[in-house]
């Protein structure tokens, strides 16, 4: 339902305008970071992405515990293939000498520490109120088939030493990466088939949306840019604070060793643990938000807080078709 003749993308494109431009460029400048050659491999890239592991899994959980029909989307759904990335990159530690126990306990812990407090949120959210389950799929999904591409484009050029493989780069240019199966999709059509239902379901199930809620998602659009930088911010005390574990053995070289030691001892690379997830979120939202009709993004805190209040929880079924 629109508001005074106005199309609800429009509204969210004015309110996330200023707060996107700024998070927009801090992605931007950093997201080299955690490629060649400022750094030699993608554990760190790893790190930021088992954060995000956590959001995708309590999304998908809560759309299959309602059985939600209006939003299914065939070949839509992220958390099973980036769990095969995550596995990928461990198996990588093998090949080069590394603890694959260590880097399992070190993703494990880190997912743990900086995504326990929204996880819990969100699943809890989503299953008292479904029809918000639609402002957590349009940040989420439709920003990896913009900007996303872009991320996926810059890991394949990162080669084959990055990815432990033996294959040339335009090989790994060409041909699927086990470790990036997150951001490809089923098909010839490299997903524009699966974007094109997503968004068609997302139009069907806003149209239920009631006055109240619209206004709600129209205000807490903008505070999804704050819950990635609190995630960020998160990351990179845990990380500042700790050694991340060694994938490769001791270097055998001097030259070796000292390109280790930049690696290691970059500042700003504690920041790029984050940056490729965060990218998937938010590059491609400036021009999704003028071509979708979606919903936004909501307060994990305060929504938490309302998830068992009065008078908003209805049945789910008068909004999301619930079987």
């Amino acid at each position: 339902m629109a508001s005074n003749g106005q199309s609800l993308s429009a509204e969210l494109f004015r309110a996330i305008r200023g707060s996107h431009v700024q998070l927009n460029r801090l992605i931007t400048a950093r997201l080299p970071l955690c490629l060649p050659p400022h750094t030699a491999d993608p554990f760190l890239y790893a790190s930021g992405m088992t954060v995000f592991a956590h959001i995708y899994s309590a999304i998908e959980a809560a759309m299959d515990e309602l059985m939600l029909r209006t939003l299914h989307t065939s070949g839509l759904a992220r958390s099973d293939r980036l769990g095969q990335d995550l596995s990928a990159i461990v198996a990588q530690v093998k090949k080069t000498g590394g603890s694959q126990v260590q880097l399992q306990l070190q993703l494990h812990a880190l997912g743990e520490q900086t995504i326990q407090p929204y996880r819990t949120d969100l699943h809890a959210l989503l299953l008292a109120r479904p029809h918000l389950i639609l402002a957590w799929s349009w940040n989420m999904y439709l920003a990896i088939f913009n900007g996303g591409r872009f991320i996926r484009q810059a890991l394949r050029d990162a080669g084959p030493d990055y990815w432990g493989g033996s294959g040339s780069e335009k090989e790994n240019q060409t041909q699927s990466q086990p470790q990036l199966r997150f951001w490809e999709f089923e098909g010839h059509m490299d997903g524009e088939d699966i974007k094109d239902a997503f968004k068609l379901n997302l139009e069907a199930a806003s149209e239920s949306l009631t006055v109240a809620e619209r206004a709600e998602v129209v205000q807490e659009v903008g505070r999804v840019m704050t819950v990635c930088q609190e995630i960020v911010a998160r990351l990179d005390d845990l990380l500042s604070s700790r050694e991340l574990p060694e994938p490769e053995p001791e270097p055998k070289s001097e030259l070796k060793t000292a390109e280790k030691e930049k690696t290691k001892t970059r500042p700003d690379s504690v920041v790029s643990t984050v940056l490729v997830a965060l990218m998937a979120l938010l590059a491609g939202v400036w021009d999704a938000l003028r071509r979708f009709l979606a919903i936004g993004s909501l307060n994990l805190n305060t929504a938490s807080r309302d998830a068992g209040g009065e008078g908003y929880v209805r049945n789910p079924a008068a909004h999301l078709h619930v079987e």
